[in-house]
């Protein structure tokens, strides 16, 4: 099938279960299979007429909306056995993304954790493969840039709050290997992110 395919069962899946509204300020659902999730430094991407094949990674980002609240929700896969650099990626990202939520905690700050990820990143030698970002906010009808977790005075001084949501976001991108990408709404709280979706955080293999 086509990336095209994909994304509309997963729309129609949404629709179903009660998504009333299809929120994304990129213009669409994103979706991207093999060359196609492996552009540099690539945070999104429409989906095409380009045919799924064994071998590929593929990511998907949906966007519904329930009761004005709105969610944003990645996930990745590997159509067969991973090569040995997709699984090198994987498990790299598998790491970054567990970072991440474990950070998104009551007194920390939007700059710790930031630095948390960053130096994950740079320990598994991918930081220059990753967009230099790790997450944003949800706000009315798509505002969802407050606040970004990024490296800049205007934001690291936050400090995260109880029950505050905050989009966890990572996307890293390796030509000729491939990409993958997180974003997934996670609560604050004392002892760590909450993840409020059941998707994994690890890449789902898909065997033939």
């Amino acid at each position: 099938m086509s990336e095209a395919e994909v994304v509309g069962i997963g729309e129609m899946e949404l629709r179903r279960l009660g998504s009333e509204y299809h929120w994304a300020v990129t213009g669409s659902t994103e979706a991207a299979s093999g060359y196609r999730t492996s552009y540099e430094m690539c945070g999104t991407t429409q989906p095409t007429d380009k045919i799924l094949q064994a071998g590929d990674n593929l990511i998907v980002d949906f966007h519904p909306t329930y009761q004005t609240f709105m969610s944003d929700l990645s996930h990745n896969f590997i159509l067969g056995t991973p090569s040995t650099e997709q699984q090198k990626l994987a498990d790299a990202y598998l790491g970054a993304a567990e970072t991440l939520v474990t950070h998104l905690k009551v007194g920390n700050t939007i700059g710790g954790v930031w630095h948390a990820v960053n130096d994950n990143l740079t320990a598994s030698g991918y930081i220059k493969y990753a967009v230099p970002f790790f997450g944003h906010g949800l706000g009315v009808l798509g505002h969802e840039w407050y606040p970004p977790i990024g490296n800049s005075e205007e934001f690291t001084g936050i400090v995260l709050e109880e029950n505050v949501i905050e989009v966890g976001f990572l996307s890293i991108t390796v030509p000729g290997v491939g990409g993958m990408r997180l974003e997934c709404p996670v609560q604050v709280t004392p002892t760590g992110g909450e993840m409020l979706a059941a998707t994994p955080l690890a890449v789902t293999v898909i065997d033939f």
